[in-house]
């Protein structure tokens, strides 16, 4: 089995482990919307945060150069 990348999210003091890619390659390539399409019904509300600046949709979650 190959390896899958994963993202955790929480969720009102909760916290979610979300299966995101099965390669680098498609990692990289999963824009902040495109998460949110694959994990939720209504991503329309969802607004996520890394520290605390706010993801814009459109950026991706391959790390900096």
């Amino acid at each position: 089995m190959g390896k899958i990348d994963q993202i955790v999210v929480g969720i009102k003091r909760e916290k979610k482990t979300v299966d995101v890619a099965t390669s680098e390659e498609e990692f990289n390539k999963m824009t902040i919307l495109g998460f949110g399409t694959y994990a939720w019904d209504d991503p329309s509300s969802l607004r996520l945060l890394y520290t605390d600046k706010q993801l814009e949709d459109r950026y991706v979650f391959r790390p900096p150069n």
